[in-house]
C-alpha cells in the first residue's frame, strides 16, 4: 500500500465519511471508494463499515489505524529530515 493511501484511510477514519474525505483531497468520492477498495483487497480485510450515515472502522480497521499513524508518521519524520540534511 502506498502512503496517500494510508493517509487517506486516516482522514476516513477521522472524518467518518467517503465523501467529506473526498472534499478533504480534492478528489471524487468514487475515487476515494476506489482507493479503499485497493486497500483493502490488498490487505485481505475489510476495514470500515458502509452505513448509510457514513462509515464506522472494523475490527481491523481499528486495529490498523496505530499501524498507520505510524507509517504517515514516520514518513513526514523521513521527509523532514532528508530536507535538513539537504540544507547543510
Amino acid at each position: 500500500m502506498n502512503l496517500p493511501a494510508y493517509e487517506i484511510i486516516l482522514k476516513i477514519a477521522e472524518l467518518k465519511s467517503l465523501s467529506r474525505t473526498a472534499e478533504y483531497f480534492s478528489y471524487s468520492p468514487s475515487r476515494i471508494s476506489q482507493i479503499l477498495k485497493a486497500a483493502e483487497e490488498e490487505l485481505g480485510v475489510v476495514l470500515f463499515e458502509r452505513m448509510a450515515r457514513g462509515v464506522h472502522l472494523t475490527q481491523y480497521g481499528q486495529e490498523l489505524l496505530p499501524i498507520a499513524r505510524d507509517v504517515v508518521a514516520l514518513s513526514n519524520q523521513m521527509g523532514r529530515f532528508a530536507q535538513t540534511e539537504s540544507e547543510i
